[in-house]
């Protein structure tokens, strides 16, 4: 396992339109800390953006990249790391980001992940031609057990974004006091 002390780094993973980043970043103002989005690390390591990554080198580049991020690019500690949406499906990931830090699943409905990502077009995973909704409840069930076993799971629906961060704060706070004493 990971640094479990009260600095070690706060991970979030799931799914995209999950609330992520906005969670992320109402955690790190909230407790003075870094915000980091592996995402955003990528496109500035590589000066691309997520979509001409994928369409230029394919999704296997990209999980290489999100590999490389974790390896390599992310503190060992004090900072609340938001994840894209498949960084788990890359074999071996899920125990790397154990071992980074405390991580949480995000979780929402599919019409509420679609809500929250139909007019975003920075989305290359979800324009396929397929219905949307049928398309992302396909990826949810694929990607459901490295989910399951990820770590703490958290639903996001209708929940406000101060009440998700005093949540996930509490337990971040438990496991820590439990694991780093």
């Amino acid at each position: 396992m990971g640094d479990f002390s009260p600095n070690a780094n706060l991970i979030l993973v799931g799914f995209m339109g999950v609330g992520k980043s906005s969670l992320g970043r109402q955690i790190a103002e909230n407790w003075s800390r870094p915000f980091l989005d592996t995402d955003k690390i990528i496109q500035e390591k590589t000066s691309c953006t997520i979509p001409e990554i994928f369409a230029k080198h394919g999704e296997a580049f990209f999980r290489r990249l999100e590999q490389k991020c974790v390896d390599e690019w992310l503190p060992k500690k004090g900072a609340v790391i938001s994840t894209g949406g498949g960084i788990l499906t890359s074999p071996g990931m899920t125990e790397k980001l154990q071992q980074l830090g405390v991580v949480f699943v995000l979780r929402a409905s599919p019409q509420t992940i679609y809500e929250r990502t139909k007019n975003c077009g920075s989305r290359p995973l979800l324009h396929t031609g397929e219905d949307a909704i049928a398309h992302i409840k396909k990826m949810l069930a694929e990607r459901e057990p490295a989910y399951a076993k990820a770590g703490i799971q958290i639903r996001t629906d209708f929940r406000p974004i101060c009440e998700l961060a005093s949540t996930v704060s509490r337990i971040f706070c438990r496991e820590t006091a439990i694991n780093g004493a």
